[in-house]
Parts: C-alpha cells; sequence; structure tokens
C-alpha cells in the first residue's frame, strides 16, 4: 500500500508542476485524469453517473 501512496503522491506532484503551481488548475487535471481512467475501466462508455 505505501507503495501505491508514493505513486498518487507523484502523479499529484507532476500535475501540480504541469500545472505551474496552480491547485485549481491541477484539481481539474487530476479529475479529468480520473474521468478518463473510469470511462477506460468501463469499456468506454461514456454513460453519465448515477447519483441515488
Amino acid at each position: 500500500m505505501a507503495a501505491r501512496q508514493r505513486d498518487d503522491q507523484q502523479v499529484a506532484t507532476q500535475a501540480l508542476a504541469d500545472c505551474e503551481g496552480s491547485k485549481d488548475d491541477a484539481l481539474l487535471l487530476l479529475a479529468y485524469l480520473l474521468t478518463n481512467a473510469r470511462r477506460q475501466k468501463n469499456g468506454g462508455h461514456n454513460e453519465p453517473p448515477r447519483f441515488s
């Protein structure tokens, strides 16, 4: 689990660097990457999330 946390930290640090230190931009980038990863995991279906 420590390796996973280290990888996640590296991704977050790289996103912040790519966004020139803007936390808001980095959060948007990470949300975009997470959304795309979930879509790929679900076979590319572009169905919006369902809220209960």
